[in-house]
Order: structure tokens, then sequence, then C-alpha cells
């Protein structure tokens, strides 16, 4: 007898996936998971949510866009110059 195993999250086709959210607008959870696993430049801000789930009933408003330079720095404390491009970076609730 043959087992298989079940797959717990199945990828949506790159059309169905998001580029980007509006302020004002309520997404369900699975969007900005999709969202973030599939943009680099794309962060999220929460004040509610550990954890963004790909399979969720939760829902978050956007309560604030920001494209601006990401500055921080390593490990060692050194001062990392942000990348040439812009990061997105979202406020929910």
């Amino acid at each position: 007898m043959k087992y298989f195993r079940k797959v717990r999250f199945i990828m949506p086709y790159e059309d169905e996936i998001l580029k980007e959210l509006e302020e004002g607008m309520t997404y369900p959870e699975s969007v900005i998971y999709n969202l973030i696993f599939n943009n680099k430049d794309v962060f999220v801000i929460s004040q509610s949510c550990d954890q963004f789930q790909s399979q969720s009933s939760r829902e978050f408003t956007v309560l604030k866009k920001c494209v601006a330079y990401m500055h921080k720095c390593n490990d060692l404390g050194e001062y990392c110059i942000p990348l040439s491009n812009k990061s997105t970076v979202y406020y929910v609730n």
C-alpha cells in the first residue's frame, strides 16, 4: 500500500498574486502571505499578527503604504548602504 503526503499549501498561479496592496483596502491573510513570499522588496508591519499563514481566514486592512530606502546594520554592527531600489513597507491591522 502506498501512502501519499498531503500538501498543505497550493501555490497560486503567478497572475493570481498581487503585485501591491492599496491603502484602506482589506485583504485575506493568504494574499498578504503570497505578496511577502514572492516579493523580496516588500515588508509588512503588523501589531496584531506575529506570523502570516498561507491558509487562514483572517483579514487585514492596509493602513499605510510607504515606498522608501531601507537602512540597516548587519550582524557585525556595520552600516549597510541601501540597495539602489526602494522597498515597499505596508502597515496593516
